[in-house]
């Protein structure tokens, strides 16, 4: 009896050791799938991440249609969703999700990541511009990040939409836009609708003049408008010491934000997605975009910046723009977050075909320079045809399927 009894709590141990030891393997196993589910997804959110920053960098090229164009359609780039794929991006990896209405960049070379026990890969997927086209739409794209697991029995996707738009929410109304403006030397300001408007006042000195542009060449100077003797309507201001203009009760406001969109006391947002530079020394007839620089910006003398095709926006930070005969092609702000006075130093008849904007007092004290709007620097740089683009996550679209 003793030893049935013996033998029964035996075996009843046996069980209870046995159901432990099932249940801590059991444990364990689901715990080792919850880390590799884990570390799948985190590799797919870092793909996912990869795909904003390597669409912020060449967003420019998304209204690129040419054959070597980053967005353009073509063999291992742009191509047709069918309703036969599943694999992401067309679909999520058990069923179609896209058809002929949507164009996917399937795998972006450049974007690959293997970290040895898993794979992960960067898609596109964006409406097609007519369905059937290869071509996507340029103002939303969807970010999609995937991983799979090195055994590929592992698997995890996360989409994103992102909104693509151009840097330029609003093109200044003048030629010269600022807190207040004191112009001298050898200047001329060409007049679009208004040659300044200035917040505070506006003062023309020693030779400067503000004129209407030349009815045979768009940047020379053609009938006088304003000059140091005579402030005419061209000029808008709450004026404080001169002219017979009308003044302004209607100040610029946060030109940064008129501008650009965005609240001056935000400017960290858009710098970073703008490309930042130690020196403008290395800029040229090439560059191209939205450049930021913190401190002077100091041309390489002669050397052109940027072209009416292919115009820039440039916005220094806390510093002066130097430029010796340079001519630049485009929008430059001299931004001020301390509030001090911002400074243009030409010479050598330098000019800006575009606009000059200042969100605190400009001043020009002595040199020879032209400032004139271009219509054709106007049009590209709110088109987004060759102007820089801003990309911008639309909230709540984030999924993992």
């Amino acid at each position: 009896m003793a030893i049935g009894v013996a033998l029964l709590m035996l075996v009843l141990v046996s069980l209870l050791i046995l159901s432990a030891v099932q249940i801590a393997v059991g444990e364990q196993r689901s715990m080792a799938s919850d880390i590799e589910s884990q570390r799948l997804n985190g590799l797919a959110e870092l793909s996912l991440a990869r795909g904003f920053a390597h669409l912020r960098a060449n967003a420019n090229r998304v209204s690129s249609q040419q054959a070597d164009g980053w967005m353009a359609s073509g063999a291992e780039r742009w191509s047709v969703c069918a309703a036969t794929q599943l694999a992401p991006p067309c679909g999520d990896g058990s069923k179609n999700i896209a058809d002929s209405r949507w164009t996917a960049y399937a795998d972006v070379a450049e974007a690959r990541y293997d970290s040895g026990s898993g794979r992960s890969k960067l898609h596109y997927l964006a409406p097609a511009v007519t369905p059937g086209s290869a071509s996507p739409r340029q103002d939303v794209v969807q970010i999609i990040g995937e991983a799979v697991s090195a055994d590929g029995r592992g698997h995890a996707v996360v989409r994103q939409d992102a909104l693509i738009h151009p840097l330029i929410e609003q093109w200044p109304e003048a030629t010269i836009v600022a807190g207040s403006v004191r112009l001298a030397g050898s200047g001329r300001i060409l007049s679009g609708a208004l040659s300044i408007w200035s917040s505070g006042d506006t003062r023309l000195e020693d030779a400067s003049l503000s004129c209407a542009a030349s009815e045979l060449v768009a940047s020379a100077c053609g009938m006088t408008l304003s000059d140091a003797s005579h402030e005419n309507a061209d000029i808008l201001d709450v004026d404080g010491n001169q002219g017979a203009n009308r003044d302004s009760a209607v100040a610029p406001g946060d030109i940064f934000e008129r501008v650009f969109g965005v609240a001056a006391q935000l400017w960290p947002s858009l710098r970073d997605q703008m490309q930042s530079v130690d020196s403008c020394g290395s800029l040229g007839p090439d560059t191209r975009g939205a450049i930021w620089i913190a401190g002077d910006c100091i041309f390489s003398p002669g050397v052109v910046i940027g072209s009416i095709t292919t115009p820039l926006v440039l916005v220094i930070e806390n510093g002066r723009l130097i430029a010796d005969g340079n001519a630049v092609s485009g929008l430059v702000m001299l931004f001020s977050h301390d509030g001090g006075n911002s400074s243009f130093v030409p010479s050598n008849g330098a000019s800006i075909a575009g606009a000059l904007l200042a969100n605190a007092a400009l001043e020009i004290t002595a040199g020879s320079y032209r400032v004139w709007p271009d219509a054709a620097v106007a049009s590209a740089l709110q088109s987004g045809a060759a102007a820089p683009l801003l990309l911008t996550p639309v909230p709540g679209s984030w999924r993992d399927y």
